[in-house]
């Protein structure tokens, strides 16, 4: 723990400790920074460390999640938008074929 102080008694229960340090792991996996310099490359170590040093706690990982669900849903509506464009652009071309055929 080099010296730093342990935050991990402050979590209420050790469940709560591992809900913690999973979600974080998780982010860790999925490209996140981690907070803390550590020897280990785990991700569950530097999890582990990073919660017991209080860089991480349940209410940052919650708003953490809340901001990268409102960014997932505003990527989904431009996806939407995108195939929509597409569609539209099949249309024209399918106008432009039928103006081809009748000429």
């Amino acid at each position: 723990m080099e010296g730093n102080v342990d935050h991990s008694n402050s979590i209420d229960s050790k469940f709560r400790f591992a809900i913690i340090v999973a979600k974080r792991a998780k982010q860790l996996i999925n490209g996140a920074k981690p907070l803390v310099d550590h020897e280990a490359q785990n991700p569950l170590t530097i999890a582990i460390e990073e919660v017991r040093q209080g860089l991480v706690t349940a209410e940052i990982l919650d708003s953490v999640n809340l901001y990268l669900n409102e960014v997932s849903q505003i990527e989904e509506e431009s996806g939407e938008t995108e195939e929509l464009d597409e569609t539209e652009m099949d249309l024209s071309l399918e106008d432009e074929e039928t103006a081809v055929k009748q000429v």
